[in-house]
């Protein structure tokens, strides 16, 4: 994952040792297990919450709305890990060098899947954390967007949720079709003036009115400057948000290609992300678009260091490990109706 380290790292081999020492002070940190005192419940929000005893000399919680039993490190990265700090020190290391999930495992001596989760919890947290990608008054924005082809990856012989929808197929082997189909994830995307980015999945196939407003809802203000290419469903939205001009550019003109170049250059990087990747299962993509977002936005941070390490101590995953193998596939009615 080359190109991912040069970003995460902006060239630098200070800044990379500089965020791992972030990521240690924090795991330090938080393997102290001090406590905090809690308001709400974890689960539900509620405030009608009584104490339950204590657990491992924590404060012990239960929520008389929903039930659910918990202390103030509940749900927080390191809450239930049954690895050493040690491990997760060394992992740490791993995630800032973008290292390959095989790699984190020899490296760390732990077995594939854990790893696999351990990224996942990270990436739960960054998520939470992402700057809010907004194009102010008499300000300038691009928006395009971009494909990926519906990914089933994963080892579904032991799944007893999931039946595959179509003939399996081998990297490389992907049906040739000219244009979008509806077997292509769509992804809205869009970067403003001050480079920071946005990725979101919009849906099956073509991008729709509905999808497109609902994604750029607060991110586009009265009065912004907005460029896009012919599409016409950008016209009919971004009318509604009052842009003050809207540029639109045929694709495959100069005009396109430098006044969209921005927007272009960004999806390049991110499908040289994907790729390097071998691929992402679709049902996981919002995570690693988060990953690509975090890269993107904080990689001319002077700060990123702190917001990394922020975003794990204040933020909880939401997911269990239980819970990941039973996370949907998206957009399966299509299957279903041909």
């Amino acid at each position: 994952m080359d190109e991912v380290k040069e970003k995460i790292s902006t060239l630098s081999k200070a800044e990379k040792e500089e965020l791992f020492e972030y990521l240690k002070r924090m795991i330090n940190n938080e393997f102290k297990f001090e406590e905090t005192e809690i308001h709400s419940c974890h689960k539900c929000n509620s405030t009608s919450i009584v104490k339950l005893g204590k657990y491992n000399n924590m404060q012990r919680y239960k929520c008389k709305n929903c039930g659910t039993t918990f202390t103030s490190k509940s749900k927080s990265i390191f809450a239930t890990t049954k690895l050493g700090k040690d491990k997760w020190l060394t992992y740490a290391e791993c995630f800032v060098d973008c290292l390959s999930l095989r790699r984190c495992a020899e490296k760390t001596k732990i077995c594939l899947k854990t790893s696999y989760f351990m990224r996942h919890r990270i990436l739960e947290c960054i998520k939470q954390n992402d700057t809010q990608f907004i194009v102010n008054k008499n300000n300038k924005g691009q928006l395009d967007e971009t494909f990926l082809p519906e990914n089933f990856k994963g080892n579904h012989t032991k799944s007893e949720n999931f039946v595959m929808p179509r003939k399996a197929r081998k990297n490389g082997n992907e049906p040739k079709y000219i244009g979008v189909n509806n077997e292509k994830i769509c992804i809205a995307t869009g970067i403003n003036d001050t480079n920071n980015v946005f990725l979101e999945i919009a849906g099956r196939g073509q991008l729709t009115n509905t999808s497109l407003q609902k994604i750029l809802e607060n991110k586009i203000e009265s009065g912004s400057i907005i460029s896009t290419d012919m599409r016409s469903n950008y016209k009919t939205i971004l009318r509604l948000f009052n842009v003050k001009e809207h540029n639109a550019y045929k694709s495959n003109t100069p005009e396109a290609y430098k006044n969209l170049a921005n927007v272009n250059s960004m999806h390049s990087r991110f499908k040289g992300f994907i790729k390097k990747l071998h691929g992402v299962a679709t049902r996981r993509l919002d995570n690693y678009l988060a990953w690509f977002s975090w890269i993107e936005n904080y990689k001319r941070s002077e700060n990123k260091n702190e917001i990394l390490m922020n975003s794990l101590i204040n933020n909880s995953y939401s997911t269990t490990i239980r819970e990941y193998k039973n996370t949907p596939y998206l957009y399966m009615e299509y299957w279903s109706n041909n």
